[in-house]
């Protein structure tokens, strides 16, 4: 019964064109809209650096997943380039330490 169910849940999965969400950051300010097709109604609003997660494509648009926020937003808009991460200097002014593998 059970080796049933798991057959079931992978054809159910593999036949409703589920597909794996790509992380993607902000390159560029951007808001997103709630319909590709249509322009207005902003519901994520996205700064330099923000991660997002890349759900579909269409045209130059591509639908985003910020937290619980959504929107269509112009691909250029988007790099697959994290962004880096800075280091702060000490308060006492010596130089920072960079962490080394082991």
């Amino acid at each position: 019964m059970a080796y049933r169910r798991v057959i079931f849940l992978v054809v159910l999965s593999v036949s409703s064109g589920r597909a794996f969400a790509e992380t993607r950051w902000a390159a560029t300010p951007a808001d997103g809209a709630r319909w590709s097709d249509r322009t207005g109604g902003d519901t994520v609003h996205l700064v330099v650096g923000d991660e997002v997660e890349l759900l579909a494509q269409k045209g130059a648009l591509v639908r985003v997943r910020k937290g619980t926020d959504f929107g269509w937003v112009a691909q250029t808009a988007l790099t697959t380039l994290a962004p880096a991460v800075a280091v702060p200097a000490p308060a006492d002014g010596t130089p920072p330490e960079v962490p080394t593998s082991p």
